[in-house]
């Protein structure tokens, strides 16, 4: 499956949300749906890719179109009104997640591919999404990304 280059509504187990407000990295467009990462440097929110310095934050609920911008921050005070420039994730739950390669089977770990797509096979960086469930009903896999650690 390639990566999102739109708003996706990913299908998902009923499970109560755990939501988490990421600062985005500059100059970036983060869809809802994707699956978003963190970088360990700085913190700072940015599309999900099997890359180097990257872990898995979760699914993007709210996205943000950032190109052309600064980087976010997350604070309470009002002096840094219109500043904040951050995404919501969804760090827990079962999702339906486009599959790379061979079938999983039960409790395999599920890796990122990008922020659309995940492996039973790590493609690199070794950036863990959470555990594969079962086949989906889209022809996606439910990975339980509660449990990526």
């Amino acid at each position: 499956m390639a990566a999102l280059t739109a708003d996706f509504e990913r299908n998902h187990l009923l499970h109560d949300q755990v939501l988490a407000a990421l600062p985005a990295k500059a100059n970036v467009r983060i869809y809802r749906g994707a699956l978003a990462c963190v970088a360990t440097a700085t913190g700072l929110a940015e599309t999900g890719s099997n890359s180097a310095g990257l872990r898995f934050a979760g699914v993007v609920v709210t996205g943000i179109n950032n190109l052309g911008g600064a980087a976010g921050v997350i604070s309470g005070g009002a002096s840094l009104a219109g500043t904040e420039r951050t995404i919501q994730v969804d760090t827990q739950g079962s999702h339906e997640i486009a599959l790379s390669g061979a079938d999983p089977v039960f409790g395999d770990v599920a890796f990122l591919v990008d922020d659309n797509t995940v492996s039973k096979v790590d493609p690199g960086a070794g950036v863990v999404v959470g555990r594969f469930l079962r086949p989906g009903n889209y022809g996606g896999w439910i990975v339980d990304i509660s449990r990526a650690a």
